[in-house]
């Protein structure tokens, strides 16, 4: 296998060294190479979002700060505001049409057409409102002041704000409809929160919000004021308090409420709460914002409030926290995506460690009945995840038995689920299992679209499936599942101007017999299910020929290597810039270390090792050219050790599968050179040879040699490649 669209050597240096986090090994790698992000090789089977709560979005367990970058999708405040301003004002009206009237941030001129602003000016008093609260949007904000020009502006906006404050106060004042009381007196609380006016904020604050007994989303919002009220006056545990109270019932003001809070003095704060709710709230966001281990607080907030409407948000993050810690570690062998939190690296002890917890959690989970009634559905989803996880096939059969989707998102975890479960039941080695698997893996390509997290999802299944074909001894077809899960399912896993990743698995864990079994399921005219689709992305068998030649050549065998690469036409090699550049020269007789300049002959690595079966054979029989054959031999296993590389290795150095691919190629460059010493009668060409015999022998073999080489002292070669290293070892300083 080639690289494509490598224009300079350092290039594809800097892409291979990326390899080396893509294949489940635990290898170092450059600094200077492309990482793939960690939060696309977490494992993750389990869609947090599979009862579509987008409020929740934000908050799921990932491996950055926050989901989507904060992004809060849910609408819920608004919707509600919504439908109470369209049952006040006794319209029959679309929802929609009026959401993006009231918060669609429509321009002007695209307001005038909208219906509910056109049913908003028939009423005096909504028209006023309507036109305060437009007011009050555009000014409250902010003003970062970097220059004169901005002073000016902010002076001017103060003159605006002063103004608009004083008509809200009067409006306020005068009115004495409950609907718009407390929509003024909110617009008046916040118009006193951005301008810093800390005694009207608490003044209104106090008569409007703080003793409210059914509050509404107006309250909340400006509870989320009065928070950050407390913040900037240092109060911090009176505003976790309230950061706690904010986050459980407002979607608007979550984001906002999870980046203030802070566990900080959390049993002080917790004696603030009034009611076991308040308390749940408070165990609530604690959790959220927890990177480890929760059960301890999940289960507070189950005792306190059993239809907490959030439970199920933390139940969804520790679940995808221990199939990142279970899972990532064991299948996607890379490390937990938010760091160490008992250890240095993902060992054994710690593993063992979360598989305990796995299943204390799981015995919690299944005794929160309250749980289970309010959300039943979502209950059965996560227990026949957790069971998967712990390998119980049974168990996770009996929950998976019970579930009917009902839309596309539970159908396609339905179907990941299927898929798990059959490999723990079922021998995948049989055929018609694997067919099976093929259908379910075929469906779910088909029906991933708009199904949330399905991309990191069939990542994870890939990678889960390459784990267990390769423990159930079929690393072939391990392999191209690696194929999927690098290259289709993960965004930052590789380059998409080279290859190598398709076959990288199989370069770094198949044998010769993996892929002679690989190629014969490519000839066979019938494929079962899971195999047709896993071949589906290899145009051709090429790229699994040209590895398996690689494999044979790190054994020595030239015979079987040219045997892999016979079939392969020259166009491969040409339409792949890599073999042309790194193949550009002559093997043979282009030893930089013996001062050989360039040749004019070129070989694609079908040339190469059909020269090299035809030197071996010619070295068996007793002609006058041996010792040039042998010298031809030699000069090409050593520069696969160096300009050549790219016949037994994909990168140089740490890019290799390991350093022992060159192994071979060095004991053979210096056998080779040894036979051709003992028949080469020209000088020249023995001062050189027995220069490499020098350069790779052992140092406690190199002393002979090195005396025969300071014989030579009469040769060109040593004249131009003399070395005071080889004299110091001939004699014997060194």
């Amino acid at each position: 296998m080639i690289f494509k669209n490598i224009r300079k050597r350092s290039r594809l240096y800097l892409i291979l060294f990326s390899l080396i986090l893509l294949v489940p090994n635990q290898a170092n790698v450059s600094a200077c190479g492309f990482i793939p992000e960690k939060e696309e090789l977490r494992y993750m089977l389990f869609n947090p979002d599979i009862t579509e709560n987008k409020s929740w979005w934000t908050f799921f367990y990932n491996g950055k700060l926050n989901y989507l970058d904060g992004a809060v999708s849910s609408v819920d405040d608004e919707n509600i505001l919504t439908a109470e301003w369209i049952q006040a004002m006794k319209v029959s009206m679309d929802t929609s049409i009026a959401f993006d009237c009231l918060f669609g941030s429509l321009s002007d001129s695209a307001l005038q057409h909208n219906a509910f602003y056109k049913e908003i000016q028939k009423r005096p008093a909504f028209k006023q409102y309507f036109a305060i609260a437009r007011r009050s949007e555009e000014v409250s904000n902010i003003t970062i002041i970097w220059d004169e020009e901005d002073k000016k502006e902010k002076a001017k906006k103060d003159v605006v704000f002063s103004q608009l404050v004083e008509d809200v106060m009067q409006l306020l004042e005068k009115e004495s409809d409950p609907f718009f009381k407390k929509k003024y007196a909110f617009q008046l609380a916040k118009l006193a929160f951005y301008s810093s006016d800390a005694v009207l904020f608490e003044q209104v604050y106090t008569q409007y919000f703080k003793n409210t007994s059914d509050r509404n989303v107006l309250d909340w919002w400006a509870m989320h004021y009065k928070s950050m009220r407390l913040e900037s006056l240092g109060k911090m545990d009176s505003a976790n308090y309230l950061h706690a109270l904010v986050f459980s019932h407002s979607s608007n003001k979550m984001f906002a409420a999870k980046q203030y809070f802070s566990k900080h003095n959390f049993d002080t704060v917790l004696m603030l709460a009034q009611n076991k709710a308040e308390k749940a709230d408070l165990y609530l966001l604690r959790e959220v914002i927890n990177p480890g281990r929760s059960l301890e607080g999940i289960q507070q907030v189950y005792t306190r409030a059993p239809l907490h409407k959030h439970l199920p948000l933390l139940i969804s993050r520790e679940i995808n926290k221990l199939e990142d810690w279970l899972g990532s570690t064991k299948y996607a062998e890379v490390h937990p995506v938010t760091g160490n939190f008992w250890d240095e690296s993902p060992s054994t002890q710690n593993w063992q460690r979360d598989y305990q917890y796995l299943v204390q959690f799981i015995a919690a989970l299944e005794k929160m009945t309250s749980l289970q009634q309010a959300h039943p559905v979502y209950f059965k989803y996560a227990l026949a995840n957790l069971y998967l996880l712990k390998g119980d096939a049974v168990k996770s059969a009996f929950y998976l038995s019970k579930i009917k989707p009902t839309n596309r998102q539970q159908e396609f975890q339905v179907n990941i689920f299927k898929v798990v479960l059959t490999t723990l039941k079922e021998n995948i080695r049989n055929a018609a299992v694997q067919d099976k698997i093929g259908k379910l893996y075929q469906q779910l390509l088909d029906t991933r679209d708009h199904v949330f997290e399905s991309q990191k999802m069939l990542y994870s299944l890939s990678a889960y499936l390459r784990y267990s074909f390769a423990k159930n001894g079929m690393v072939y077809l391990a392999g191209l599942f690696d194929n999927y899960a690098l290259n289709k399912f993960c965004y930052t896993c590789h380059d998409y101007t080279f290859e190598y990743s398709m076959i990288s698995y199989l370069d770094r864990h198949a044998s010769t017999q993996d892929l002679d079994a690989l190629l014969a399921i490519y000839d066979r005219p019938q494929k079962n299910k899971l195999e047709e689709v896993l071949l589906k992305p290899y145009t051709n068998k090429y790229c699994f020929l040209d590895v398996l030649s690689a494999k044979h050549l790190r054994k020595g065998d030239v015979k079987n290597a040219r045997l892999a690469l016979q079939n392969i036409p020259d166009s491969f090699w040409y339409n792949h810039s890599n073999a042309s550049y790194y193949l550009d020269h002559d093997p043979f007789s282009g030893n930089y270390l013996l001062l050989a300049g360039e040749t004019m002959d070129t070989y694609n690595k079908r040339e190469i090792v059909e020269k090299m079966h035809r030197l071996e054979q010619d070295v068996v029989k007793d002609s006058p050219d041996k010792n040039h054959s042998y010298m031809q031999l030699a000069n090409a296993w050593y520069n696969f050790t160096s300009k050549s590389w790219l016949m037994i290795s994909y990168g140089r150095g740490t890019s290799t599968p390991d350093e022992n691919v060159y192994k071979i190629a060095y004991i053979k460059a210096l056998d080779y050179y040894k036979k051709a010493l003992e028949l080469e009668p020209d000088k020249e060409t023995r001062a050189k040879i027995l220069y490499m015999i020098i350069e790779l022998s052992e140092s406690q073999n190199r002393k002979e040699y090195a005396i025969q080489y300071e014989k030579l002292k009469d040769t060109d070669f040593y004249t131009r490649r003399n070395c005071f290293t080889i004299q110091d070892i001939a004699t014997g300083a060194i």
